[in-house]
């Protein structure tokens, strides 16, 4: 079995968004509730305005129809943001660095139809800022490529997030909003190049999908870009998961069934064996396996509702535990089974090859923020074989056995792997490394329909 190290963005899991994040998110909060049109329900769209196309040199957003290219020497890194209300849209959100010279760039959108929205929204943005005691300029009035932008710049006297420039631009019956945070004014300077030599694309033309080289201001010469992934925004789309949440895709999960000591599912590819002595839960109890993973002090429940569309999503299909072996009060060893259609929760996909770090990488951040398991934060990519790959999120709980002294530490771990179109979860609860082994040995997850008669072999 080969096995790749990964990591997660612990920064980047909590549901509490970074200082200049929390900056952005203030101020947009207002200018949505400023607008006449805040409180009006929205149309459900046939594109999500958040849904984008993102690489190493370019940001294009084809519902809104522009491009936003860094420039070359920048390396952006994507900041996660909490689901949206309903009404408001985080498009962007990333880390811009070169060298130890750092800049956070945001792009929100509101819904406002009035013919000067942009202008009023800038205006009120400079009220805002001096109501704070911060110094500012009234909004510039500039032309990008025939489009009407209004340009201001905001002093910070604070060590976060820096001093602002924002930009503000009517599209489609939105105001877009272009926020750049940094304390170095050079930096600054460039990426305020780049907003006000945005692309804006007309209908006629190609969508997002392919990037082209590009010149950026400042550059030599144009610079082929890393190929484009498509993009979800800072957080997911507002109205695709309220959607899923009133459908709950979870009901279209197929049981399994439980004998002899062996639960299987064979539409899920999913077989398991419980150890001897151990008894089978009823689903409805499974949170007890589930509940040791998220520590409720760091992460409430209800701080972000893509935990809300990830629980929409899944089903607990099976759950066991030993009763005879109490570890501390109420917690047993005990295994979880959970599943979820494939493309259910959009961005959570399992990296495709062993060797994409990356994709690892990004995969336990997002599984780590669905699933609000915060006390989970090791995470790594197994290859059972070339194109069988596991993916396992391990962290670890201390306790003390009764009459001990010394703490041990309880084995916490979800897994996930793909079969056909589910994604199956497992999660496990285990006083030891290798008891939690002894759990993996006994599921297999294979190909659905094939375990009605195959023998409980290793899956992971």
């Amino acid at each position: 079995m080969l096995k790749s190290p990964g990591k997660v963005d612990c920064t980047r899991t909590r549901p509490r968004p970074p200082r200049g994040s929390e900056y952005i998110l203030t101020f947009v909060t207002l200018l949505w509730a400023l607008s006449p049109y805040a409180q009006a329900q929205l149309s459900s769209p046939s594109q999500y305005p958040e849904i984008a196309w993102l690489s190493q040199s370019a940001y294009c957003n084809p519902y809104f129809g522009f491009r936003f290219n860094f420039a070359p020497e920048l390396k952006p890194e994507p900041i996660h943001l909490p689901v949206q209300p309903r009404g408001r849209h985080m498009l962007l959100a990333i880390h811009l660095q070169k060298i130890d010279r750092t800049a956070d760039v945001l792009i929100s959108a509101f819904e406002d139809n009035l013919a000067e929205s942009a202008s009023v929204a800038a205006k009120a943005r400079v009220l805002q800022a001096r109501e704070g005691g911060l110094r500012t300029n009234a909004p510039r009035e500039i032309s990008v490529r025939e489009h009407k932008m209004y340009r201001l710049r905001i002093a910070s006297d604070a060590i976060e997030p820096g001093d602002e420039s924002s930009y503000y631009f009517s599209s489609h019956g939105f105001v877009v909003h272009i926020a750049v945070f940094t304390h170095e004014p050079t930096l600054a300077a460039s990426i305020e190049s780049a907003i006000e030599h945005l692309e804006f694309l007309e209908s006629e033309q190609p969508a997002c999908t392919v990037d082209a080289p590009v010149a950026i201001a400042g550059a030599n010469s144009p610079t082929p870009s890393s190929p484009p992934r498509l993009y979800y925004g800072p957080a997911l789309p507002t109205d695709l998961v309220d959607a899923a949440v009133r459908q709950s895709p979870s009901r279209s999960i197929p049981d399994g069934h439980f004998s002899q000591g062996v639960f299987v599912s064979p539409e899920l590819g999913l077989r398991a064996g419980i150890p001897p002595g151990w008894k089978p839960l009823p689903t409805e109890e499974s949170f007890r396996v589930t509940e040791l993973m998220r520590d409720p002090t760091e992460d409430p429940e209800n701080s972000d509702r893509r935990r809300a569309l990830f629980r929409a999503c899944t089903r607990m299909v099976f759950a066991a535990s030993d009763p005879s072996s109490e570890l501390i009060p109420e917690v047993h060893p005990a295994f979880a089974i959970a599943a979820m259609p494939q493309g259910c929760v959009p961005d959570l996909v399992m990296p495709t090859t062993f060797s994409d770090r990356a994709a690892s990488e990004e995969f336990a951040t997002l599984l780590a923020r669905s699933l609000g398991l915060t006390l989970l934060s090791r995470g790594s990519i197994h290859a059972n074989a070339p194109d069988d790959l596991t993916f396992k999120l391990d962290g670890a709980l201390p306790y003390k056995s009764p009459g001990e002294m010394l703490s041990r530490r309880l084995s916490l771990r979800v897994s996930a792997r793909n079969s056909g179109q589910w994604l199956i979860f497992v999660y496990s609860v285990a006083p030891s490394s290798a008891v939690q082994k002894d759990f993996e040995s006994r599921i297999s997850i294979g190909t659905p329909r094939s375990t009605e008669t195959s023998p409980v072999t290793s899956g992971k």
